[in-house]
């Protein structure tokens, strides 16, 4: 199958979505291959909350991934992104729902690096 010019990874792309410009209504589409297959993944910005962490409370962007494929839209189950809404754009939490339950991932620490 030939690769659609600009595609990455799911993982790629959820790390590629904290340069884009994410405001409250906007939706993203990046060309993904999941397995062997290319389709894209949609991002919606669904929401701006205060996240609370180990941190403190983190202003944040709430991130809703679906994927296009045939030109169907086909919802993720119970998935959810946060990513700050500082220019750190640091993943805060991502929640899925899986076969065998859900998974839900804090940031636990944060280091900026130096520029």
């Amino acid at each position: 199958k030939e690769i659609p010019a600009g595609s990455q990874d799911v993982i790629s792309a959820v790390f590629h979505l904290r340069a884009l410009p994410l405001e409250l209504g906007k939706v993203f589409e990046i060309p993904v291959f999941i397995g062997e297959e290319p389709c894209r993944l949609r991002i919606q910005v669904v929401e701006e909350e205060e996240l609370p962490t180990k941190l403190g409370k983190i202003p944040a962007f709430v991130l809703k991934p679906s994927l296009l494929k045939d030109g169907e839209v086909k919802e993720i189950p119970e998935t959810l992104v946060w990513v700050s809404r500082k220019n750190d754009r640091a993943l805060l939490k991502i929640k899925a729902k899986v076969k065998v339950g859900s998974i839900i991932g804090y940031l636990r620490t944060f280091d900026p690096g130096k520029k």
